[in-house]
């Protein structure tokens, strides 16, 4: 049986000191003209609606639940729903737990506010406007007065959380939204913004199986979390369905977007984007960016403290287009990177500046595969003092894929703890220029299909180095690479690459045994020779003193 208060008229309902009222469907302000008032108070006063709903179906009606009073609504909460309506709900250390949390959908002219000292808690957020309405939904505090969720309605169609068409949700304050799974931007068309600002401050999706909050599932979706804001659930869609977009920011310190258990997906059929910055924080258990080929999506980490961390996988490029860039003292962190597995498309990552960082606990591949008649393409910049490490590296890792990198500036860095292929089954080309070091403490193997397809090309202060004592001369050195001694550097006198072994030693480079530093125990080979279109002042890069103390040079 449904129960209605203030039907035609006027009518109120009070549930206190534990009691108890259970019914199908609950309509308050039930026809035009009517007045209906509901307060649920204090712990174990209980509403149990088996059906929906209705805060202001048609007339005007309030929600009060205080306490320690719950209303449960197993189907869909609608507050203010059709013209002329007005719903309000109020909670004070009281809870709502509802399916859908719909407001306002029908009409330009319903209006709805929210209240609330309490958790809103388990709500779907669904913010829909079937006709075309625009939807805003504000979560405000001023100093001494209660938090207010504000519904406003006016048709203008220019952000919002978005299910049918468009709406937005700001929390702040440190107000706490739990709810089963989020859509920003649901619908095919629409558009939705949610922002999470302030310390404290919290959108969290839990259920007792996996969650999953989306930004843009069909539609156009914008999530900003700033000031400390946080945003959490099992799964992170940025950019869901084929022709979504969505773009998230986690700005400043504190601010952090966590995937719980599973994946944070930056373009799973869509196209996405992520932006940490100035401090923002992320972490999950494997990223993708570009997962599916239609997406082409992106991610960048920028800033001092601006973090990505993946327990495990970071896939950039699955089977779309994915672009990574950590600059200004950003970090990424990850047990395995993979730079372009499953497809050729553009598929690249660069760490630019001093203090920015890839630490990769495992192997990373540039140019990988899922499958051999499926291979990846990569490219991994390291530039201005950028620092990238990992156990293994691998460039070209499987037949047809291909992978290329580029470490070219003073500081920065590519270190291998253990092995590094440069062409191990597929096409690898490795670039140091500019005084940029890459350093292996296990074996380098350069072309081990001994295919052609596998060089290493150093120039202008380039620096590799080998673990070993190998400076007696270029052969010693090169006995500690398998696979090919492909290592070219650029003869002006034919302009084109050359085999480092017709160089001349003591100009075009140099050879040293590391006793002290970062580098003690390895051997370390520095090409002197610009390519052409370097400036001659970076013969002085050839220096190896600045690495610290060698035994002797050859």
């Amino acid at each position: 049986m449904n129960a209605f208060i203030g039907d035609t008229g006027s009518g109120s309902l009070k549930i206190t000191d534990g009691g108890s009222v259970s019914n199908r469907a609950g309509f308050i302000g039930h026809r035009t003209g009517s007045l209906g008032q509901v307060s649920v108070v204090g712990t174990n006063s209980t509403w149990k609606n088996s059906g929906g709903l209705f805060i202001g179906e048609s007339g005007s009606g309030s929600l009060e639940i205080v306490d320690g009073g719950q209303v449960t609504v197993e189907k869909y909460t609608w507050l203010s729903h059709y013209s002329g309506s007005s719903g309000t709900i109020h909670f004070d250390n009281g809870k709502l737990v509802t399916g859908d949390l719909l407001c306002a959908v029908d009409d330009l002219t319903g209006t709805g506010t929210i209240s609330t000292h309490g958790l809103i808690s388990d709500v779907d957020l669904v913010f829909d406007a079937t006709n075309g309405l625009s939807q805003t939904l504000n979560i405000n505090e001023s100093p001494g007065q209660n938090i207010t969720i504000n519904l406003t309605v006016d048709g203008s169609g220019s952000m919002g959380a978005g299910y049918g068409d468009s709406g937005t949700v700001n929390i702040s304050d440190g107000i706490i939204i739990e709810s089963t799974f989020g859509y920003i931007g649901y619908g095919s068309g629409s558009t939705g913004k949610v922002t999470v600002n302030g310390n404290g401050s919290t959108w969290r999706a839990t259920s007792t199986s996996a969650t999953t909050i989306t930004i843009g599932h069909f539609g156009s979706g914008m999530l900003n979390i700033t000031a400390g804001g946080t945003v959490t659930s099992d799964n992170i869609e940025i950019g869901c369905e084929s022709g979504s977009t969505g773009l998230v920011t986690v700005d400043g310190a504190g601010s952090n977007l966590t995937s719980n258990n599973y994946h944070i997906y930056v373009g799973r059929n869509g196209n996405g984007t992520l932006n940490i910055t100035g401090g923002g924080a992320v972490s999950n258990r494997s990223g993708f960016i570009g997962f599916r080929p239609s997406s082409v999506s992106q991610v960048t980490v920028n800033g001092a403290g601006s973090t990505w961390t993946n327990d495990d996988n970071l896939h950039v490029g699955f089977m779309g287009s994915g672009i990574l860039t950590i600059t200004d003292s950003g970090v990424v962190r990850c047990k395995n990177g993979y730079i372009g597995y499953f497809n050729d498309l553009k598929c690249e990552v660069t760490v630019n500046g001093i203090g920015s960082k890839w630490t990769n606990d495992n192997e990373l591949v540039v140019g990988g595969a899922y499958y051999a008649s499926q291979a990846g393409s990569g490219m991994l910049n390291i530039i201005s003092g950028g620092e990238v490490s990992s156990h293994s590296g691998y460039i070209g890792f499987e037949p047809n894929s291909t992978g290329e990198v580029m470490v070219d500036g003073v500081g920065s860095t590519w270190t291998n703890s253990s092995n590094l292929y440069v062409g191990r089954s597929g096409s690898g080309i490795l670039n140091i220029r500019g005084g940029g070091l890459v350093s292996i403490t296990g074996t380098l193997t350069i072309d081990n299909d001994a295919d052609g397809d596998g060089f290493i090309n150093i120039t202008s202060g380039g620096m590799l180095a080998l673990y070993g004592n190998a400076d007696e001369s270029l052969s010693d050195f090169t006995d500690l690479i398998n696979g090919t001694d492909a290592i070219r550097y650029w003869d002006d006198s034919i302009s084109d690459w050359a085999d480092i072994n017709d160089a001349t030693c003591g100009r075009d480079y140099t050879l040293s045994y590391q006793t002290k530093g970062d580098l003690e125990g390895y051997t370390l080979l520095t090409v002197c020779v610009p390519e052409p279109s370097m400036l001659t002042g970076l013969l002085g890069l050839c220096l190896t003193g600045l690495l610290g103390s060698v035994r002797h040079k050859r």
